[in-house]
């Protein structure tokens, strides 16, 4: 059994089906073309106001800064359809472990600060 290559149109079909189907339940549409689409899903981090709210709480929110910066913000999908006809899904996150890592030392360098000047 061989697999047959299917026609342009019978691709972005498919593909269609899928991103209406991941907009559905939440994601948007960052670029698209034939056979390929980049979906976000999640919101990014408001890195501003975790700053300002662990200010204000002398640092302790800082913790959960770090929580949500780990564990939350944008995930990407690059979503392709093959010749086939396969969807070949892609997933990407926007935080490297670098800049995690910096956000962590700056907050705890701030912190630092925050409990020599009070």
């Amino acid at each position: 059994m061989t697999l047959q290559v299917k026609p342009l149109q019978d691709r972005r079909a498919i593909l269609a089906h899928h991103v209406a189907a991941a907009v559905a339940s939440g994601a948007r549409v960052e670029s698209q073309s034939d056979t390929m689409a980049v979906l976000v899903l999640g919101n990014p981090v408001n890195h501003v106001l975790h700053f300002l709210v662990g200010v204000f709480t002398l640092g302790i929110w800082w913790i959960v800064w770090i929580v949500l910066s780990l564990a939350g913000g944008e995930r990407r999908q690059a979503v392709r359809v093959d010749d086939y006809g396969f969807v070949l899904v892609e997933t990407h996150r926007d935080a490297t472990m670098s800049k995690v890592a910096l956000g962590i030392v700056g907050a705890f360098t701030l912190f630092i600060f925050l409990i020599i000047l009070l």
